[in-house]
């Protein structure tokens, strides 16, 4: 078309800006993106162990074991690992604690010896326990009887829950680890909590640590 004319515009950039631009941006990187990633893991590991207590306390009579008593057994101590290099291969270290409890806290009604000298073994009055609520168990060839040691559940005796066994053996009845109740969700809703909580977390971060680091 007559009377058109085609120019060009200069876009250079200022080469000092835009090489403090990029330093800037690398220590973003190198920087700010492992610390984000160290708190995201220290905010999944709670996470995680938050989930674990629920887990034990689905377990137990809260009555016979109260909150406090699985909080400080489920201790916040880890390890963590971090590869600089990669930071997807983020790696948290838990213990899973391998504490269990001795019946006589979960028996229903009197929890000292009963008197029954005399009577046969097969007409002794059976020991019921309660370890998960709401549900009540009847114990086999179970008595309460003094054993080593102290015992909270009867404010310092040290009365136990024993069975009988073949031979005239006694055996001291206690409930599974907490490790028991828990290693069967840890590839499930213990990680699946703690995968959304990372997820989260170190994009909150992320976003807080980096907050105006172009100017």
């Amino acid at each position: 078309m007559r009377g058109e004319a085609m120019t060009q515009i200069s876009l250079d950039y200022d080469s000092k800006r835009m090489l403090a631009l990029e330093r800037k941006f690398a220590n973003a990187i190198n920087v700010h993106m492992p610390l984000a990633a160290k708190r995201a893991m220290e905010d999944a590991s709670e996470t995680a162990r938050i989930e674990m207590t629920r887990i034990v306390r689905e377990k137990y009579d809260r009555k016979a074991v109260p909150s406090k008593e699985i909080n400080t057994a489920i201790k916040r101590n880890r390890t963590f690992r971090l590869p600089l290099d990669d930071i997807s291969k983020m790696l948290v270290t838990m213990r899973l604690p391998g504490k269990t409890f001795g019946l006589l806290r979960f028996v229903d009604g009197r929890k000292t010896p009963a008197k029954q000298k005399g009577v046969e073994v097969k007409n002794r009055k059976k020991l019921r326990v309660k370890i998960q609520p709401g549900i009540t168990t009847e114990l086999k060839r179970a008595f309460i009887a003094k054993g080593s040691g102290r015992n909270k559940a009867t404010g310092g005796s040290n009365y136990q829950v024993f069975t009988r066994k073949t031979g005239g053996s006694y055996h001291r009845k206690a409930t599974p680890s907490m490790a028991h109740y828990i290693e069967p969700h840890l590839g499930g809703r213990v990680k699946v909590k703690a995968l959304k909580k990372l997820t989260n977390s170190f994009h909150r971060n992320l976003k807080i640590l980096t907050k105006g680091f172009v100017s």
